[in-house]
């Protein structure tokens, strides 16, 4: 199973040059509230489902309740749940993983697909997401707005760099998009491109770093089924040792301020909670607004 990241064209174009001069701030301001999509915008997040609040309360599980990421496809693949839903832990590997199952009634599987490459075109969009933290986004390459494109095209094989709070941490990331079966879900056909799959249940996968330095440290996995209600979304966090890639082009900037507390494994549990359940309460309404036409 690979656990490495190859560099893709958008990597190698480097941060788009106005990376460093946008304006970095919480909620929305008088141009954001100008978007045709400003009503969707609510200054405080959803309240995160109980069963994560309880969580919250636990401490990590024991390594044998925690898939190891290279088993974690087969392993997901499969009907039913795992020992490891929602909570933290030790791998066997000694990888440290973050899971978070997020119920979502109303929404499609294929909503999550279109959203992810819609909302990387500008922070307003992303603020949507989780809006007490999100901060700021901007894709190595614009492609949201190309309608010849799949959904999956406009974010498979690219960089959304962003910048965001968790916990008291602000954190400015690299997720770097890849197709599932770099990871083993699925075959590489069934899970590139192919517009004949988006109505099916979906998973979304990246190799997440840092924005300002050749870095990786995680992979993140959202899965998102079916469910009698609507769907579901079974996500994970793969945390190890950073790595250094090869042939990836940085600038030099200067970070804002940031906070001396690090964040934890219950930080990005909260956070993932919050902003995934946030968004499912509205996604199906700004989906029929601003989703495809056919």
């Amino acid at each position: 199973m690979p656990h490495t990241y190859t560099p893709s064209r958008v990597d190698k174009l480097g941060l788009p040059v106005q990376f460093f001069s946008e304006d970095r701030y919480i909620g929305y301001r008088e141009a954001d509230l100008r978007k045709p999509y400003a009503h969707y915008f609510k200054p405080e997040p959803l309240p995160i489902q109980a069963h994560v609040r309880s969580a919250l309360k636990n401490g990590p599980v024991q390594k044998e309740q925690v898939t190891p990421l290279d088993r974690v496809a087969n392993e997901m693949s499969k009907p039913g749940y795992l020992e490891l839903e929602t909570g933290f832990g030790i791998a066997a590997d000694g990888m440290a993983c973050v899971a978070c199952l997020t119920d979502m009634p109303g929404v499609e599987p294929h909503m999550w697909q279109w959203w992810f490459g819609w909302h990387m075109k500008e922070s307003a969009r992303y603020k949507l997401w989780h809006p007490a933290a999100h901060v700021f986004t901007m894709p190595g390459e614009q492609r949201s707005d190309d309608d010849s494109l799949t959904d999956q095209q406009k974010y498979i094989g690219n960089v959304s760099y962003i910048d965001e709070y968790i916990g008291k941490q602000l954190m400015r990331l690299a997720v770097r998009f890849v197709a599932p079966a770099v990871l083993g879900f699925g075959d590489p056909e069934s899970n590139s491109v192919s517009r004949a799959n988006t109505r099916e249940d979906v998973t979304i996968v990246g190799r997440g770093g840092s924005s300002l330095a050749p870095v990786t440290a995680a992979w993140l996995i959202h899965q998102v089924r079916r469910t009698p209600t609507g769907s579901e979304m079974r996500s994970r966090f793969y945390l190890g040792p950073p790595v250094v890639m090869k042939d990836v082009i940085v600038r030099d900037g200067t970070p804002p301020k940031e906070s001396s507390s690090e964040p934890g494994p219950l930080d990005l549990l909260e956070h993932c909670a919050t902003e995934m359940n946030h968004l499912a309460s509205f996604l199906p309404e700004l989906y029929r607004e601003f989703g495809p036409t056919s």
